[in-house]
């Protein structure tokens, strides 16, 4: 094995690992792990990984590797066991419609056999990075679909991605075919800063999306923190209010009691008894009677 095919598998293995990691960062609640403890545990998936496309060449072995490694990125997060067995089953899945789907475009555009692209380490290598690339377009795509707070926006957004992505991938396929067929200096100069833009283009497009998505949910929490802070300024002011004619009413017993107090000194009973009947009357209210405090 010569170091570009070291090279794209190393690669490979860790896009895989990465998308993974991206789809489970969205589905399952993280646990209170340190950093370091989660990264580790993430190394020893890529480790797995990479046993399994270099050391392993039986299929079902590379597949209970596979199964592996998932397990172990899914033990950073707080999920059960039919959860992770679904996590497994997800990824693996989505990982093998894109490699067979990008296998079956590169074979029909390129017009050439599966053991030619295992052959030819240029083909191999653009068929590993288109794989990756519609893997984690799936993921992404698959993610719009089970969110409950989608909008008809992001499905435009990653149904554009994937028509850029196939766009992509035959024109990888045409400038392998003219490469492989006859040899030209300016041609494929041109086609390779073509092909290099276009990959350009959906990375933007990518990190625009996600910075997006970032703002719109910035914007949400922000119209909810408004929200609750009109509340509690309502609430204040309420508040404010019932302290306000608390100390009036406050102010005005402790007047009426000065008042009260003082005609009983200078023994002007009757008028005494007059200010307790408006009192009680004002307390009361007028479908009420007045008390009798005559006696």
């Amino acid at each position: 094995m010569n170091i570009a095919r070291i090279i794209t598998e190393l690669f490979g293995c860790l896009a895989s690992v990465g998308i993974s990691c991206i789809y489970c960062e969205a589905v399952l609640p993280g646990k209170s792990w340190s950093r370091l403890h989660v990264w580790a545990v993430r190394c020893a998936a890529y480790l797995l990984c990479l046993a399994g496309s270099f050391l392993v060449a039986s299929t079902p072995v590379r597949a209970v590797l596979m199964a592996l490694w998932i397990i172990l990125l899914t033990c950073c997060y707080e999920c059960s066991v039919p959860r992770r067995i679904y996590m497994v089953l997800v990824i693996s899945v989505l990982g093998d419609i894109a490699e067979v789907a990008t296998m079956v475009l590169t074979v029909t555009l390129l017009g050439i056999s599966m053991d030619l692209i295992a052959d030819s380490v240029a083909v191999y290598a653009a068929n590993v990075f288109a794989s990756k690339l519609l893997y984690l377009l799936l993921v992404r795509f698959l993610l719009f679909c089970t969110r409950k707070d989608r909008t008809p926006g992001d499905g435009g957004y990653s149904a554009s991605l994937l028509i850029v992505f196939v766009f992509i991938m035959f024109h990888m396929g045409f400038f392998l075919r003219a490469t492989l067929d006859v040899y030209s200096v300016r041609g494929n100069i041109l086609a390779i800063a073509s092909m290099l833009l276009m990959s350009a283009a959906i990375v933007a497009v990518f990190y625009l999306g996600n910075r997006q998505a970032k703002l719109r949910e910035y914007w949400k929490r922000l119209d909810e923190m408004e929200k609750r802070y009109r509340m509690q300024v309502k609430s204040y002011e309420e508040l404010r209010d019932s302290v306000q004619a608390a100390n009036r009413n406050v102010h005005d017993v402790k007047n009426f009691v000065l008042a009260v107090r003082s005609y009983l000194e200078q023994g002007r009973i009757d008028e005494a008894k007059k200010k307790l009947d408006e009192y009680a009357g004002h307390i009361s209210g007028p479908a009420e009677s007045k008390p009798d405090i005559s006696n």
